[in-house]
């Protein structure tokens, strides 16, 4: 169920960034973040195009050094819980 993370002034953001590994037959999705933590969705964004060079990435969402949830630009992607410690263990974001 999305929706059910909302901005608070205490939140941290990172980016994350999603790869396709394998080949034609097999692949999977991988997830990376270099875990560098930013007070703002924009700050966090900025950070995104200067390494990314495109809006191929996510931006994760802390509350309490967890990941509360996983947005595209603006838009949340994903709230839920039981992903969010997936993707937090993929990414090394865990706590």
């Amino acid at each position: 169920m999305k929706g059910l993370w909302h901005h608070q002034p205490e939140d941290e953001y990172v980016v994350i960034t999603t790869r396709v590994e394998g080949g034609e037959k097999e692949f999977r999705l991988v997830r990376y973040s270099d875990r560098e933590r930013f007070p703002t969705i924009k700050q966090a964004k900025s950070h995104g195009f200067d390494t990314q060079e495109t809006d191929d990435f996510n931006i994760g969402a802390l509350r309490d050094a967890k990941l509360a949830a996983v947005l595209w630009m603006d838009e949340i992607t994903d709230d839920n819980p039981e992903i969010m410690q997936k993707v937090a263990l993929e990414t090394g974001l865990e706590s």
